[in-house]
């Protein structure tokens, strides 16, 4: 089978094979085929979207990629709502909880951060409570977040429970008690 352009959507390589026209400013990607422009926002504006927005792209460009197979087309507009651009949060029907070898609450002192750091996690902070991943706490239990960078230049939020895993019981399970 030939090598199709959904295999590469997201990369530079699929850009220079269907011909788009990207917009850095404007992060939008622009497909132009009959003559017809077509323009995608890479964050589409009023969206909780963030590492996702890719995949709504690959998912909403199907009608104006070169394509020359409608079968592959046909594959890829039945999986498109598997790129639903809010990702789920999984639901369970039990309680999670931590056994922990004494209860006195792990606080961690709020560390400072530049301004540039602050402003990253504001922005992250919003995003997760617009999308409902994060509420109000009045825990006795804190831990402090922190940045560091990712591959690509860009900034990754994450969180140091250390303390609360040096007091947490490990549960091992054996696999032959599992089946």
């Amino acid at each position: 089978m030939p090598t199709q352009p959904f295999d590469v959507i997201l990369g530079s390589n699929f850009i220079v094979a269907a011909q788009v026209n990207y917009d850095p400013v404007k992060l939008t990607i622009n497909f132009i085929q009959n003559g017809k422009t077509d323009s995608f926002s890479i964050m589409p504006s009023g969206s909780k979207i963030t590492e996702w927005a890719p995949l709504i792209l690959a998912a909403g460009a199907l009608d104006c990629l070169p394509c020359s197979d409608p079968d592959i087309i046909s594959i890829l507009r039945e999986v498109a709502e598997l790129f639903n651009p809010t990702p789920s949060v999984i639901k369970t029907d039990f309680p999670h909880q931590l056994r922990l070898t004494n209860y006195q609450p792990c606080r961690a002192r709020m560390r400072r951060y530049s301004p540039e750091e602050t402003r990253t996690l504001r922005e992250h902070i919003k995003e997760l409570y617009q999308a409902g991943y994060a509420r109000p706490s009045v825990s006795p239990y804190s831990a402090n977040p922190f940045i560091v960078p990712k591959s690509d230049g860009s900034a990754r939020v994450v969180i140091n429970f250390r303390p609360l895993n040096k007091i947490t019981i490990r549960v091992e399970y054996r696999f032959q008690e599992l089946a």
